[in-house]
């Protein structure tokens, strides 16, 4: 069990307002190293459902939950709407689909974007919060009044921290919309996370939905006029890898990039690490979970610089592996990554990241990796760091590490050690 970073699972969790506009909350159980997410029930659970549209046939409203995915029985009459196309309502978003399946959907990973929503919505009121912009979360109780720029003497008087919120909201719009965050979804497919963000993730200055398929491209253009967010979704077709190698100077990259591919993320790790802005967010799904967990070794090994084994904790080695992987792509450019979440949820893991640059820290790394020796009969493991770090006065020295930790065989059962 890799422990190349200690506080993988833990942190930036203050999502209880965020998850307002996505109608779910999040639980947060933290023992040391693990994390256990469960989903609870929507926030106003004394209203009445929403009202879904009325069927060609029929006319007949029928009621669903908030929030739920619903593919909606809409034929091509609706205006908008092509031969065979339905909308799937998700969030606040309603998504053309062609009834074919031409652009790819996966209505599992819902919980996947809500989560990311609740997530940037944090990260941008941090962010924006750092450049004297404040953005309040509806149905929020305690806010932190942050000193503008244009108040006088740099104070805020107490008359004004209890004016209500909208005396400088027209201020603030405007300054967030100059200073907000600039979003890559390098996978976009329909384009349902993208659109999901124009209309749940406030302080957005611009997302960029990118997808290779032409098709895919004009769903997205499409499905952003359909929610009328076009003026800050804007729909791309090219490389996913090219997109991102393109914007690696410092005033093209990034705020926050998002990589939800199908199968394994490795291919995109490169160009993300270098496209992100300093501090921004990088979001990273693996969905090959086989690979991962230890039922393929040596393709885990050549796609993510690691050996995976079955174990009872194959779960948690999969995000250290995929940690492991994203900061031995970064530490090549003097950059380092922060792990804010980590999550195993059904078939897949999801972790956010901050990406900064350091070259004293990214020193640090090697002494953050470790070989793991797991016992094939207990099962009990050790672990071999990769590099030894000691402070000598104000100065740090770097050297191997020794070992191994063990012997030839386990000292519980005599046993032999995979590696």
């Amino acid at each position: 069990m890799l422990r190349a970073f200690k506080a993988a699972s833990i942190g930036y969790l203050a999502l209880s307002s965020a998850f307002y506009e996505n109608k779910s909350f999040l639980r947060l159980f933290s023992s040391q190293h693990s994390v256990t997410l469960a989903k609870l029930q929507t926030m106003d659970s004394s209203k009445e459902p929403a009202e879904s549209h009325e069927t060609m046939a029929e006319a007949v409203k029928e009621k669903t939950p908030t929030g739920c995915t619903e593919k909606s029985p809409l034929t091509s009459t609706e205006p908008g709407l092509l031969p065979g196309e339905t909308v799937v309502n998700e969030g606040k978003a309603a998504i053309l689909f062609p009834s074919a399946n031409e652009v790819f959907y996966n209505p599992v990973q819902e919980f996947n974007r809500d989560l990311t929503c609740a997530v940037l919505t944090e990260f941008s009121r941090e962010q924006l919060a750092q450049r004297g912009i404040r953005i309040l979360v509806p149905g929020e109780k305690d806010r932190v009044v942050i000193q503008l720029s244009e108040e006088k003497n740099g104070t805020v008087s107490q008359e004004s921290a209890e004016q209500p919120e909208v005396q400088n909201l027209k201020h603030e719009e405007a300054s967030e919309k100059e200073q907000g965050l600039r979003v890559l979804e390098a996978l976009a497919a329909s384009g349902l996370r993208s659109v999901r963000f124009a209309l749940e993730v406030p302080g957005l200055k611009s997302i960029t939905a990118n997808d290779f398929s032409a098709k895919a491209a004009a769903l997205i253009a499409r499905n952003g006029q359909h929610n009328n967010v076009g003026h800050i979704l804007q729909a791309s077709q090219r490389d996913a890898s090219m997109v991102m190698y393109e914007a690696r100077g410092k005033s093209q990259r990034y705020d926050v990039i998002d990589l939800d591919p199908y199968g394994s993320p490795s291919p995109f790790l490169d160009a993300a690490v270098q496209a992100v802005s300093e501090g921004g967010l990088l979001c990273v799904t693996c969905t090959d979970m086989a690979v991962m967990a230890g039922n393929s070794s040596e393709t885990c090994y050549s796609k993510y610089g690691s050996v995976s084994i079955k174990s009872k904790y194959c779960h948690e080695m999969a995000l250290r592996i995929i940690l492991h992987s994203i900061d031995l792509r970064a530490a090549a450019y003097q950059r380092y990554i922060e792990p804010l979440l980590s999550v195993s949820v059904d078939f897949y893991i999801r972790v956010f990241v901050r990406v900064k640059t350091g070259q004293a820290t990214v020193k640090n790394s090697a002494s953050k990796q470790a070989l793991l020796y797991n016992c094939v009969g207990c099962g009990a493991f050790h672990l071999q760091r990769m590099g030894k770090k000691t402070s000598q006065g104000k100065q740090m020295k770097y050297s191997a590490a020794t070992g191994p930790p063990v012997g030839p065989t386990c000292e519980h059962c005599g046993q032999k050690h995979q590696a």
